[in-house]
């Protein structure tokens, strides 16, 4: 049937010339949607308080998408700083009524005549760093009756209650610094609070521990900054080094971004 095989090849060619025009259509809007311009957005406008607790395993849902390592860094100074600007974050378990907020759990309690003094790495009033090095409480939140909610870490959810019954010390500490970064290269690092950190033959000391690699945060002991994060740009960067025995030599530091600064703040 001549006619019917006409057809079939009308048919057929319809057909192919549809699948055509989509796969064109389709790459079309590709090519639209990757050409669009994303905006940038400064450390100032990217401000999240995080009431609900957080993990360094778990990121936060507005956190940005991995960086990029470097391949090929100096012997001299290795870095790893991804584009972007660091972002500030604020850590907020309780509000200023006292109440804990939603995800957080006390862990533990306990009494103790101690002393406090403000938080270094707190950017509101009545927020305290207490006790001695061994405590580990360098964020405690005043409540009520004497109580003070003390996270045992920036990322997790679990509190210390503490009833203090303490002295009050002045230790203004200018700026305050974060309590934990979050670094280009992946790693989160936490401020420390006293123990016994390892030495350099250098100008540097210890400042932040990290969950993974031998390098820690490292600040020079003749600045003015007590913390070792420079803050002089939009994108901040610290620098890792190694530490060990007294005396012992190791390569100079590497200057790392700051992905994410963390900072303790009431709860709004």
């Amino acid at each position: 049937m001549p006619t019917s095989s006409s057809q079939r090849g009308i048919v057929a060619a319809l057909v192919v010339l549809i699948i055509v025009l989509l796969v064109i259509l389709a790459a079309t809007i590709t090519f639209v949607l990757r050409s669009q311009p994303g905006g940038t957005r400064s450390a100032e406008e990217t401000v999240v308080t995080v009431t609900a607790p957080m993990s360094a395993e778990t990121e936060p849902p507005t956190e940005p998408g991995p960086s990029t390592a470097v391949e090929d860094p100096s012997a001299a100074e290795q870095s790893e700083i991804s584009a972007g600007q660091t972002q500030i974050r604020y850590i907020s378990p309780v509000n200023r009524a006292g109440q804990l907020q939603a995800g957080w759990q006390i862990s533990e309690s306990e009494s103790l005549d101690t002393w406090c003094g403000d938080s270094p790495v707190a950017v509101d009033e009545g927020i305290y760093s207490c006790g001695p090095s061994a405590l580990s409480a360098p964020v405690c939140f005043a409540a009520a009756d004497g109580i003070f909610y003390c996270p045992l870490g920036p990322f997790g959810n679990e509190i210390r209650a503490l009833d203090l019954t303490f002295e009050l010390h002045d230790s203004t500490t200018g700026e305050p610094g974060p309590w934990a970064l979050k670094l280009d290269d992946g790693r989160t690092c936490t401020v420390r609070t006293g123990g016994a950190w390892g030495f350099r033959n250098d100008d540097y000391v210890g400042s932040y521990s990290c969950d993974r690699g031998p390098e820690v945060v490292l600040v020079s002991q003749s600045g003015d900054d007590a913390f070792g994060v420079d803050r002089s740009g939009e994108k901040w960067t610290v620098k890792l080094g190694e530490l060990g025995i007294s005396g012992e030599t190791f390569p100079p530091p590497s200057t790392v971004g700051v992905n994410t600064a963390y900072f303790a703040a009431w709860a709004e």
